[in-house]
């Protein structure tokens, strides 16, 4: 009689199993949000997403000293493939302010699986491959988001947001340039984004109403400028371009490289708000 119960539940025993060690990367709670990066797990501390006034949503996770993004370009469940030219993205920025992108080098995609319009929250995952450009490359998988609350211009109550205006990345003559505080300012007539590190200062500007799309460095309206905190060169040439420009949320992103006559700034990526 034992033996003939025990065959009855070795099968299910066996199938528990398998489920644990499925599920032993990767945890599940309430609004959260969490991936395997390479051979790392991830889990944000706390979860929101926002709506912004083109109907697209950008969700992101906050945990610590890092941030993970993710934008898709419609309100409806489904699959949004990003890198290239496609408006989804994301962005993962790490402890040391370094910033992985699927733009436009990246792959994979972003899926809604549940899309809840009556409590407002947004379930799904994510597989993809982040690049930092010139420097590495992270692979993302088993990602995953989990009612994550959202709605215009929410913000989580449990959640301290870096007092700086966004992220900056890039590099002076070669070297990673890591600043420790970033600020977007609006003044009216443009937008100045800039990043102040241990060395250098580099700073943007760019007209209020700038689009997205490619621009000269220096042009009407645009310029960049590096300061070692004595000495202040302008750029006599570059290239800017601006990913998105969100003049509802006062969001700015985009990527940039310049010379001046002393150095050389390169890889440079932005996503701030003004």
């Amino acid at each position: 009689m034992f033996i003939q119960v025990m065959r009855k539940l070795f099968p299910l025993f066996i199938v528990s199993l398998s489920l644990f060690y499925a599920c032993e990367d990767v945890q599940t709670n309430t609004a959260s949000l969490q991936a395997n990066l390479d051979e790392f797990f991830y889990k944000a501390e706390a979860a929101i997403a926002e709506k912004h006034q083109d109907n697209s949503y950008t969700i992101t996770g906050y945990g610590g000293d890092q941030t993970f993004v993710l934008h898709i370009d419609s309100p409806q469940a489904g699959e949004y493939p990003v890198g290239g030219s496609s408006p989804n993205w994301a962005t993962y920025t790490d402890s040391n302010g370094s910033v992985y992108t699927t733009i436009p080098s990246g792959e994979g995609a972003i899926t809604v699986t549940s899309w809840d319009t009556s409590f407002k929250t947004l379930t799904g995952k994510f597989s993809l491959t982040m690049v930092l450009p010139g420097i590495d490359t992270l692979r993302v998988h088993q990602g995953l988001f989990f009612e994550v609350p959202y709605g215009f211009g929410a913000t989580p109550n449990d959640t301290v947001i870096p007092e700086n205006d966004g992220s900056f990345l890039g590099q002076v003559d070669g070297t990673t340039f890591t600043p420790t505080s970033v600020n977007g300012i609006g003044t009216g007539n443009n937008i100045v984004v800039s990043a102040v590190g241990a060395t250098y200062t580099i700073t943007l500007t760019f007209p209020i109403d700038v689009t997205t799309g490619n621009y000269q460095i220096p042009s009407t309206g645009i310029t960049a400028t590096i300061t070692d905190g004595t000495n202040s060169e302008v750029a006599n040439q570059g290239t800017a371009v601006i990913v998105e420009h969100d003049t509802g949320f006062n969001v700015l992103k985009g990527t940039f490289s310049f010379q001046t006559d002393s150095h050389v700034v390169s890889l440079g990526q932005f996503d701030i708000t003004y």
